[in-house]
């Protein structure tokens, strides 16, 4: 096949997938995508007016050209001399203009002759628009987008001006703010993607510092996971209380669900949990006084079962005296108290039945331990009837599990300590960089607080 014929395959290639993309964007009802012969031609209709625009065939073969010769990391694109990443100002506040601060930030690009650097911040490129939807179209998310998208777009006014400009320039202003402005850095000289990972977070840092902002890279496409959400309706008409529920605990359910930030999310539903660590605690000690004394062969001023009840105390207050090993012996019990598993697990299919396989395969990746079986959770073993045996094992697995992310997230030294002659790296999550591993632990952390709520309410 000659040169010229693969080139033709590769440009029509190309062009397809564009239409495609398109078509899924801006479906039949409300668009019209007519290909012709040196350009494409979009028609959208709004309210009820139509909005056309052209493209030169010519432009998207030249940025899915430059798209071949670039690299995918998370949602950064790259090749040895340019870095384009997303960035947001990470702020819960509604009105917030984001636009206003994103484009007046740098209002022309900053350069760095000694290192050979220049820096850019604004809208994304057509390069990195075209690659965010081919990703999101992987990923099955083009549709969600596609919904957001003409949302907006039918809030807009007829004269607004990104209505009238190219198709490319009214895509990139209705996409989700999270991704609708970029961090550029070209170099002069050949960098690896982590010297340009750690430039961008430099960068980053002198536009907080100089400009009171917290802007920061946007390390995943699951950043979409939030515009989407997982909960679905329970219900389909509120009906009174019939239970009270403890205000702290929904003070805390209410904090977790009002912020998109993992780690307070994350530490809002533990505090649910752990609001109850003290109680179940001295249950467990009183229970096992009980049980001792009311055996059928316990004689009360018999030493040697005195001796043997005070041995059997004696251990359980040396657990407590060791804090570590009382909070996690009272997760385990606060655990098994208030779960019904399988419950949990019909929770955690609601939001994504693909939960439960990643909790049974996956390792968290800001958690040092090689075997990651010890806090893997498999499912499959949970039904109605559930044997106790299987109940407790699995229960300890999942205490390990929120009681290491838990560590992890609360403590922040960057040091080593010594555990049975061997020196360990402590856990540590690191804010954004884990975000997205911390996010998929979110389900099931809130499912877990959610039962202890309901168990813990009384009758009205």
């Amino acid at each position: 096949m000659e040169e010229n014929d693969t080139q033709k395959m590769q440009a029509d290639n190309y062009i397809s997938r564009f239409i495609d993309i398109l078509n899924k964007i801006f479906p039949g009802k409300i668009g019209r995508i007519t290909d012709n012969q040196n350009s494409i031609e979009i028609a959208v209709k709004i309210r009820d007016e139509e909005i056309k625009w052209e493209l030169e065939k010519a432009k998207v073969i030249e940025i899915f050209t430059r798209i071949d010769n670039l690299e995918l990391s998370g949602s950064a694109i790259y090749d040895k001399y340019y870095y384009e990443v997303p960035v947001k100002i990470a702020t819960e506040e509604i009105f917030f203009p984001w636009s206003y601060y994103l484009e007046r930030i740098l209002e022309e690009a900053v350069s760095d002759s000694a290192k050979g650097l220049t820096y850019s911040l604004g809208k994304l490129s057509d390069e990195y628009l075209v690659s965010l939807l081919l990703s999101l179209e992987d990923a099955k998310l083009l549709k969600q987008i596609s919904r957001y998208m003409l949302s907006r777009m039918f809030r807009l006014s007829r004269n607004n001006k990104e209505m009238n400009n190219s198709v490319l320039e009214f895509l990139k202003y209705n996409l989700p703010p999270a991704f609708r402005y970029t961090l550029k850095i070209a170099s002069s000289k050949q960098r690896k993607f982590t010297d340009f990972e750690e430039i961008a977070d430099s960068f980053l840092f002198i536009v907080s510092y100089n400009y009171n902002l917290p802007l920061i890279r946007i390390s995943s496409f699951e950043e979409f996971q939030r515009i989407r959400g997982y909960r679905i309706k329970r219900t389909k008409k509120l009906v009174p209380p019939r239970r009270k529920y403890k205000s702290d605990l929904v003070y805390y359910y209410q904090m977790a669900l009002s912020t998109t930030n993992p780690l307070l999310q994350f530490i809002s539903y533990y505090h649910i949990i752990e609001f109850f660590f003290e109680i179940v605690y001295i249950e467990d000690i009183i229970a096992l006084i009980k049980n001792e004394i009311t055996r059928p062969n316990f004689i009360y001023d018999n030493e040697e079962d005195l001796r043997k009840l005070y041995k059997k105390l004696e251990d359980k207050f040396k657990i407590q005296a060791q804090q570590n090993k009382s909070e996690f012996e009272a997760l385990k019990l606060t655990l098994m108290k208030y779960l019904d598993l399988y419950e949990l697990k019909q929770s955690i299919s609601q939001y994504s039945p693909e939960l439960l396989e990643y909790y049974k395969t996956e390792k968290i990746p800001f958690l040092e331990d090689k075997d990651a079986s010890k806090y893997q959770l498999n499912f499959d073993e949970i039904n109605e009837n559930i044997d106790e045996k299987v109940r407790k094992k699995f229960v300890s697995k999942l205490a390990i599990r929120l009681y290491r992310v838990r560590n992890a997230v609360v403590h922040s030294k960057d040091s080593y300590k010594l555990s049975k002659g061997q020196v360990n790296k402590l856990e540590r999550y690191v804010p954004f960089k884990h975000d997205k591993d911390l996010q998929k632990e979110l389900p099931l952390i809130r499912c877990i607080s959610e039962q202890i709520i309901i168990g813990s309410a009384t009758k009205t």
